[in-house]
């Protein structure tokens, strides 16, 4: 009936627009992922923590610079196919930076750095072209 369809629209106006929603409350993040029937780590850094050097249980790794520069260093041996995956959750000025440690970072002596929020890595340990960005 008409009513009900009226009362339809209402409900759907009081909702957030699909091309714009506006979340409310607190966002908790994961502690850990299972991924392969193996869990995970997700640990999250922030520039008090800088340097952090990634340790053997870390796989995903949560980096906040919105307090300050953050660098994140890659292990100085890790296993062939370690991978890792590496956010900016909070871009801006300050930058993340990701000390690959001596190991090439997709063929390149370079670091890999950002100031942009949500820019994300996966990288992948081979003992032959070390890290790759997947």
């Amino acid at each position: 009936a008409e009513a009900d369809v009226t009362s339809l629209v209402t409900d759907l106006a009081a909702k957030a627009p699909l091309a714009s929603p506006t979340f409310t409350g607190t966002v908790t993040l994961a502690s850990s992922v299972m991924t392969g029937g193996a869990t995970k780590n997700v640990t999250t850094k922030a520039s008090a923590d800088s340097p952090y050097a990634v340790t053997a249980t870390d796989h995903t790794i949560l980096g906040n610079t919105s307090s300050g520069n953050l660098t994140i260093t890659l292990p100085a041996s890790p296993a062939q196919g370690r991978w890792l995956e590496i956010k900016n959750i909070s871009g801006g000025v300050n930058t993340l930076t990701i000390d690959r440690n001596a190991k090439n970072i997709d063929g390149a002596a370079a670091n890999l750095t950002t100031t942009t929020n949500n820019r994300s890595w996966t990288l992948q340990y081979d003992a032959t072209f070390h890290w790759i960005i997947l």
